[in-house]
């Protein structure tokens, strides 16, 4: 049975922010799977076609060792929103460590979820999801360079999805999630599970507050100042709750290390119909951000599956492997040999030993 579960921008938020405030304008929307039947390739093994198909039993598997890759072709640039990975449901349960990727032109690949170890369990249904960036795409390539069970890669199904009617609803322009890249560390007061959950790019775990607790943070800090344009707080799609509400505050830290209120504790409703999410926006150049929770209780819980923090930044390094067409020159990227071809080792030997010595540069 397909996990299924609607995604999309948070109903007219009003956000109170260091600027002022700003309302977002809300959309219903539905999950449509883009890849249902498009074509597909990988960097080796058999019926990559597998894993656009709705038979979850049949799978796709490398032949050749990891890193491995398997890549659906969406026909034409689209704008997507997440996706969805499987193994056949009779499999016992496996880690992989994975890497998504998205292009335009099947060439130039970006980062669009960073590197990951995700757990397929029978439990879940073997199905993993995964929140990636909200990019208009071609090209969707996952890039599989670890397996629990094995030394190739598997996968039976990759579902794309994107927002019907929902697109724009929610936007920091020219930004990236730093919520999972930059973080230093996650902390929390009254955890029952752990802050980093919430700052793993897994929308299936969670951090959660101790009930009746009566006061609870979850803190994300950074390696160095940020410009961060806004959050978006995310709740668990697949807990089965209609409408949840949550009451914080949000807090931000200077350069010098001081925390200040950018709003006041008010009371945000999650409603699964409209993406369980809701953004706040910030406009500030700071080093952390704290979600503030007042007392615990049953009507008014503490758990975020994501807090994702926007900011104006680098793009993530893509993996070398992910931007070629084959493992083979994948290898020789990685191992430097294209630089050196033609060399004879001796030479090379000579020239790292004597770079730096009166004798580099000359004739010998």
């Amino acid at each position: 049975m397909a996990l299924r579960w609607a995604r999309s921008a948070v109903a007219a938020v009003a956000m109170c922010a260091l600027v002022g405030t700003v309302s977002i304008t809300p959309a219903e929307a539905v999950r449509v799977d883009l890849a249902r039947g498009a074509a597909a390739t990988a960097s080796s093994g058999n019926a990559a076609d597998n894993v656009t198909d709705v038979d979850q039993s049949l799978a796709w598997s490398s032949k050749q060792r990891l890193p491995q890759w398997v890549q659906v072709d969406l026909g034409k640039a689209r704008k997507i929103s997440d996706i969805e990975l499987r193994l056949p449901t009779a499999w016992p349960a496996r880690k992989q460590t994975l890497t998504i990727l998205g292009s335009r032109d099947g060439k130039k690949f970006s980062v669009l979820a960073a590197k990951k170890r995700y757990t397929f369990t029978p439990k879940r249904k073997n199905a993993v999801a995964i929140d990636v960036k909200d990019l208009k795409v071609r090209y969707v390539r996952v890039l599989v360079t670890a397996n629990s069970r094995a030394s190739v890669a598997q996968l039976s199904s990759v579902k794309v999805f994107r927002r019907k009617g929902a697109d724009g609803a929610i936007k920091f322009k020219k930004t990236i999630n730093v919520g999972t890249g930059g973080v230093v560390k996650a902390r929390a007061s009254s955890a029952a599970r752990s802050a980093k959950l919430a700052l793993d790019g897994d929308l299936g775990t969670s951090w959660v507050a101790k009930s009746g607790a009566k006061r609870a943070t979850l803190t994300a800090a950074f390696k160095a100042r940020q410009s961060v344009r806004g959050i978006i707080v995310k709740l668990d799609p697949r807990s089965g709750a209609k409408k949840t509400k949550m009451r914080f505050a949000v807090e931000v830290r200077s350069p010098k290390g001081t925390w200040r209120r950018v709003t006041k504790v008010r009371t945000y409703e999650f409603r699964l119909t409209r993406g369980n999410q809701a953004a706040i926006k910030i406009n500030a150049g700071i080093t952390g951000v704290r979600l503030v929770f007042p007392k615990i209780s049953r009507k008014y819980p503490a758990r975020v599956a994501e807090l994702q923090v926007w900011a104006r930044g680098a793009q993530p390094e893509v993996p070398k492997m992910a931007q070629q067409g084959s493992s083979s020159t994948s290898a020789e990227a990685n191992s430097g040999a294209g630089k050196d071809k033609g060399r004879a080792p001796r030479l090379r030997w000579w020239r790292d030993r004597h770079r730096n010595g009166p004798w580099y540069g000359s004739r010998y």
